[in-house]
């Protein structure tokens, strides 16, 4: 198989927030991730960036630590102290909503974490739907 073959068959995740009113946190986890491994027999995915210098990782915890622990959280390491957002979901993906900003915070019904495929279609229909 090829190289290129192998890397587009990875899974990517964009995540994005239409809420308009982004601050510096979401502005960080805002983009395209690709998969990188897995943690907790669950996939892990890093923010994608020209230089490959984003230290943003999508991670599943499971509950070794305790239940309150458990689910998916988006941080600067699989398994790292600092996290920015969390959502008690247990699904096999990241998933879509539900994730809390910050890990203790209220959940933001903006911000959105979605195959990137899906995601690129939803924001080129975005537009027309404003119109209504």
């Amino acid at each position: 198989a090829k190289p290129r073959a192998a890397a587009a068959s990875l899974t990517r995740y964009s995540v994005y927030d239409d809420g308009g009113d982004q601050d510096e946190v979401v502005e960080l986890l805002v983009g395209d991730f690709e998969e990188a491994g897995t943690n907790h027999n669950r996939p892990t995915y890093q923010k994608v960036t020209d230089d490959g210098s984003a230290e943003v990782f999508i991670f599943y915890w499971d509950s070794r630590d305790g239940i309150e622990f458990e689910g998916w959280y988006i941080g600067q390491a699989v398994g790292g102290e600092e996290l920015w957002a969390f959502s008690k979901s247990k699904s096999l993906k990241p998933p879509r909503a539900g994730w809390r900003i910050p890990v203790d915070g209220e959940i933001r019904k903006s911000f959105v974490v979605a195959a990137a495929a899906v995601a690129r279609q939803e924001q080129e229909v975005q537009p027309s739907a404003d119109r209504k």
